[in-house]
């Protein structure tokens, strides 16, 4: 993903132990892109807009919305690719396995800062456009989608070719070989 932003970067892809929070260590690859005016049109897609009591806009990441009549089905036609799921994946998505810990049962995308309305869209998009069987679920007050075990394959062979191989236990397990 770095070769994709590299010009809007200053510094490479940097390594960050993480550590804490009760879960084992591990290892985090980050790059920080400059604030640009070529990204100002998706943030206004994506985020809402803050104003402080002056009427100046204040750049604070709330949460994500869909803008009525900005994000469509065409919009996501456009953007929404097999590359762009890999990637949102590898960042904010999941994956469940079985009992014995052999085989993954699930895969699901962390989209809990949408609302019910913008996760059934996003779902069914999903579903139409590369032939999977989405469901929303609810987890406390938020939902997200879910890639069931009848998609799972289905899914990996959307996404793979996108995937770096330092992510392959995500998409991977015990049970499956993909080249």
């Amino acid at each position: 993903m770095y070769e994709l932003f590299k010009d809007f970067c200053n510094i490479p892809p940097q390594v960050r132990k993480i550590t804490g929070g009760g879960a084992k260590e591990r290892f985090s690859i980050w790059f920080q892109t400059f604030t640009h005016p070529e990204f100002k049109n998706y943030r206004e897609i994506f985020y809402k807009n803050k104003i402080d009591e002056s009427g100046n806009f204040v750049l604070k990441n709330e949460k994500l919305v869909f803008r009525k009549g900005l994000c469509d089905e065409a919009f996501l036609e456009k953007w929404l690719t097999a590359r762009a799921i890999a990637y949102w994946f590898i960042n904010d998505g999941s994956y469940r396995k079985n009992a014995s810990n052999t085989k993954i049962i699930n895969f699901s995308l962390s989209t809990h800062g949408f609302s019910k309305e913008e996760n059934e869209f996003l779902s069914n998009f999903l579903n139409k456009q590369y032939n999977l069987n989405t469901k929303v679920y609810q987890d406390v007050n938020h939902y997200y989608i879910n890639i069931n075990n009848i998609d799972v394959l289905n899914f990996r062979l959307l996404i793979k070719d996108y995937i770096h191989s330092d992510f392959h236990y995500k998409i991977f397990d015990d049970s499956v070989f993909i080249n």
